[in-house]
């Protein structure tokens, strides 16, 4: 049975394959940036704020693989990722759509009132600290040949164990990044 959700993706990766030209990036670029995670199950919301370091490179042609860590704030708890990113180029404009996976520390929640409080504690007992997600990254601009900057690009994804019941929306306010 096919899922909505499933061809929207496919379609999504497949338009930037046929872009004419890929970025001007031919090797290495390195990557650092601010975001704002937000994660939410049935008993809790939490925002949490974090910085971010990544590695990208070239597979073929749009296509690219980047490699990252991110430290949240207040507690401190670490994450790192890995993406599979289609990045064509028109012009100065250069979206980014593709997939991410990762390890996290982040999926915790703030105590709450006695019975909140018990459910926030069995669940986070089954949160996997592996997790999807769907990467998007519509406004981004090269400056230059060898740099580019990011405003607003998103994650959209769940945990590995029980997909649905906690989900991560990670939202990138301001990346900058430059070749190798």
């Amino acid at each position: 049975m096919h899922h909505p959700l499933i061809t929207g993706l496919l379609i999504c990766l497949a338009l930037p394959l046929m872009a004419v030209g890929g970025p001007a990036l031919d090797g290495m670029e390195v990557s650092t940036g601010f975001s704002m995670l937000i994660y939410q199950h049935v008993a809790s919301f939490q925002p949490s704020f974090a910085i971010e370091s990544a590695l990208k490179a070239p597979i073929a042609g749009t296509c690219f693989w980047q490699a990252g860590v991110r430290l949240g704030f207040s507690p401190a708890r670490p994450e790192a990722f890995m993406r599979f990113l289609v990045h064509p180029e028109y012009g100065t404009w250069q979206p980014v759509v593709g997939l991410e996976a990762g390890i996290t520390q982040r999926a915790r929640f703030d105590a709450g009132e006695n019975l909140m409080s018990e459910i926030r504690r069995a669940t986070e007992k089954d949160i996997s600290p592996l997790y999807v997600a769907i990467h998007a990254a519509p406004l981004s601009l090269r400056i230059r040949k060898n740099w580019h900057i990011r405003l607003l690009d998103f994650q959209f994804g769940t945990h590995v164990s029980h997909p649905g019941r906690t989900l991560r929306l990670q939202v990138g306010l301001l990346s900058i990044g430059g070749a190798l």
